[in-house]
């Protein structure tokens, strides 16, 4: 009896959390949707027509591509966003769908200047996190397109330095009240499953990490970095000491060759600065770009035109001795790096081959995020056979130069549908920067190595996510990590950078779990109120397909209730413009805090009443239904933002309006402005701030026309029910 009681409640609240259930139709071209895919249909449809956007932020490896191909086709029309280097990806999914591939804009197209078509029925923007920074050209032209055609954001790994990122990245949908929500409000827009609430249709490889290789010391180099004189900073660079310093030692940390670039990189923008003020000029980081080196050699521009600002004379003389210094002391520390070969480089060489002869015939994938790292590595493995590098200017082998597509198709043949190359021409060990670390399935290998630690966690997750993923060959993933030198860590902080930030990640969404290497493991203080949200949701879903109990909720309550264990409420709060929502009983009283649910939940999971102790928890809902009412009156409760500039103005005029109304009017326009009032109380949009903006910057109309207008924009007054 507790099995059917349970999927009686389960279909209550997932019915009317999902009044619009999944539409029919699980197959897409030759691809068959698993069932959180399919949810994900619904769910970011439904957020799509409630908030004119949603943020689909599974981890990775869980078919996003194909949820928004299936949203495309639903919507008739859609447009990709994305990395250029996703665009043949894009194609090939398309083609596994059945479906004719969507026009494709890259973020670098964006940057450019390129301005996507806005006439699409939605936008999908793949890897959106490269959105984060609403300060670009690219972030601009999005949130433009945003106020007009609906978003589909993608990404596994939203948030990289900090939480802002979440709110920066959302704004494209809800426009600038994203900035000011609060962290519960942001994560309504989101949808966000990991293997801990799917894990029976992940079947994603283990993933271990093996303990990082430790490298040699070189307390000496450390000096020789740290005391290096100030250079002159541009015009626009403010103190720069400490800014260089922290530069090459986060070079070094990668590796000797990238320090060697990093310095040479010194050398010539110390040449640049010492040509312009030589002519009295003082350039800007911009105007000292129009100075190019390569390999040693410096092509010089002409001060006088490129530079604008004249250097002040009483600082000239000054400055240029400092250029000189700064010039003369990294010439001298580039001389002895190159007096001696890299012990530290060879180690790390050494320690590529020797897992490659531990792990046999496998696959070994090594990233870095310095390119300079990359083909260092290269040159001192390139006499072995089956080695390969790939950076942003394409790849190399043995046999000389191939194309991006061309090495990948001989490292994972199987996973890009290309024929197996030959014997003697496969790639088994795949030397990377980060740009591999998107958007591709590489699950030929079950080794990842990490050869420096990047600024952020979230590189970590899409790194492993290339191999660990859904029907990967190996059945374990085995990730390798080098430390950054002790000497080095101990000034730039790597890893105590890495675990500031992974701790902001795992309050927003609930951790990366495939982005934890031996180097940041540590207990996790608290569950995240969105991974509670969706372990909810798993949860209320198994016991629905215990006892196969699919009926929609009829009442506007069910209690879900036990004497030992507690109870749990469904309450349909239509009053207060939710959807509904769980309430728990503890001894303090009724939460609807996510994680209490959820603990609630679990306790329910081996016994449950459905309808016991009623009278007891009726009290208590009564009091957090008032407590409730009254915080969404203060704004304080999720879905209570504060109103934008033009809905204060809205509202306003719309309390004028029905001032002045004549009495024989009133029951007319009563109902107008019903409807014109829930429409401005509706979730945060873009297009609907954007919509009302335009209305209120209107040439002015009479007063009926007017609320007629603004009624328009309530549409569908329930749409929102489905995107809890």
């Amino acid at each position: 009896m507790s099995d059917l009681l349970r999927a009686a409640f389960a279909s209550c609240v997932l019915g009317a959390w999902s009044r619009h259930r999944p539409r029919d139709g699980r197959t897409l071209g030759g691809i068959t949707l698993h069932e959180h895919q399919h949810d994900a249909v619904a769910r970011c449809r439904a957020l799509i027509a409630a908030h004119g956007g949603a943020l689909l932020a599974d981890q990775v490896g869980l078919g996003k591509t194909f949820v928004a191909l299936a949203l495309a086709r639903e919507m008739g029309d859609a447009i990709v966003v994305a990395p250029a280097a996703l665009r043949e990806q894009w194609t090939r999914a398309a083609t596994r769908a059945g479906m004719r591939a969507c026009p494709f804009v890259s973020f670098e197209a964006l940057s450019r200047g390129a301005v996507p078509r806005d006439d699409a029925a939605l936008v999908i923007v793949d890897e959106a996190h490269h959105l984060r920074s609403a300060h670009t050209r690219r972030h601009r032209t999005m949130a433009r397109l945003g106020q007009r055609r609906p978003l589909l954001l993608m990404t596994a790994t939203p948030v990289h330095n900090r939480a802002r990122d979440l709110a920066v990245l959302l704004s494209l949908v809800m426009g600038e009240r994203a900035l000011r929500a609060s962290l519960a409000e942001l994560q309504l827009l989101v949808v966000r499953r990991t293997d801990a609430t799917i894990a029976a249709v992940s079947m994603r490889p283990i993933v271990e990490h093996a303990p990082p290789l430790r490298l040699p010391e070189s307390d000496d180099l450390l000096h020789d970095i740290t005391t290096l004189p100030s250079p002159v900073p541009p015009r626009d660079g403010g103190r720069a000491d400490a800014l260089v310093t922290l530069g090459l030692l986060r070079a070094w940390a990668s590796s000797d060759a990238a320090l060697v670039a990093a310095l040479r990189r010194r050398l010539a923008m110390a040449r640049a600065l010492d040509d312009a003020l030589t002519e009295g000029r003082h350039p800007t980081r911009a105007e000292l770009a129009a100075w190019t080196e390569s390999e040693g050699i410096q092509q010089l521009a002409l001060p006088l035109l490129v530079t604008t600002t004249v250097a002040p004379s009483r600082d000239a003389a000054e400055w240029h001795a400092r250029v000189v210094t700064h010039a003369d002391a990294v010439r001298e520390l580039l001389a002895r790096l190159a007096a001696h070969d890299s012990p530290r480089d060879a180690a790390r060489a050494e320690w590529l081959l020797s897992l490659r002869r531990r792990h046999g015939d496998h696959r070994l994938l090594a990233f870095t995020h310095s390119a300079e790292t990359a083909r260092a590595l290269y040159r001192r493995l390139r006499a072995a056979p089956g080695i390969a590098v790939l950076t942003a200017d394409g790849g190399d082998v043995a046999g000389g130069r191939l194309t991006r597509d061309a090495v990948l198709d001989r490292f994972a043949p199987r996973a890009r549908g290309a024929a197996p190359p030959p014997a003697h021409s496969a790639v088994h060990l795949l030397i990377a920067t980060d740009l591999l670390a998107e958007g591709l399935d590489l699950q030929e290998t079950g080794l990842i190595v990490h050869l420096d630690m990047p600024w952020t966690p979230a590189r970590l997750e899409q790194r492993v996510g290339r191999v660990a993923r859904p029907g990967a060959i190996a059945a374990t993933v085995r990730v390798y990590a080098i430390a950054p030198p002790a000497s080095a860590e101990a000034v730039v902080r790597v890893e105590a950078r890495l675990r500031a930030k992974l701790a902001d990640v795992e309050r927003c969404l609930g951790g990366l779990p495939l982005g934890r290497t031996a180097l940041l493991e540590a207990p996790r203080s608290e569950r995240s109120a969105l991974e509670a949200s969706e372990a909810q949701r798993a949860l209320l879903a198994r016991w629905r397909r215990g006892a196969e109990q699919r009926a929609p909720a009829t009442e506007p309550t069910m209690m879900l209730a036990s004497a030992t264990a507690g109870w749990v409420a469904f309450v349909h709060d239509t009053d207060h413009g939710a959807s509904g929502g769980l309430v728990a009983g503890t001894t303090e009283g009724a939460s609807d805090d996510p994680g209490v649910v959820l603990d609630a939940l679990q306790r329910l999971d081996s016994a449950c009443d459905l309808g016991a102790a009623r009278l007891d928890t009726t009290t208590a809902l009564l009091s957090w239904r008032a407590h409730r009412a009254g915080a969404v009156r203060a704004g304080l409760a999720p879905g209570s933002a504060v109103p934008s500039r033009h809905q204060r103005r809205a509202l306003t005029r719309v309390s004028t309006a029905m001032a002045r109304v004549a009495p024989h009017q009133r029951a007319q326009l009563g109902a107008m402005a019903q409807r014109a009032r829930r429409a401005l109380s509706r979730p945060p949009s873009a297009q609907r701030d954007a919509q009302l903006g335009a209305l209120m910057a209107a040439h002015p109309v009479d007063d009926a026309a007017w609320l007629a207008q603004l009624a328009i924009l309530d549409g569908d007054g329930g749409a929102d029910a489905d995107a809890r």
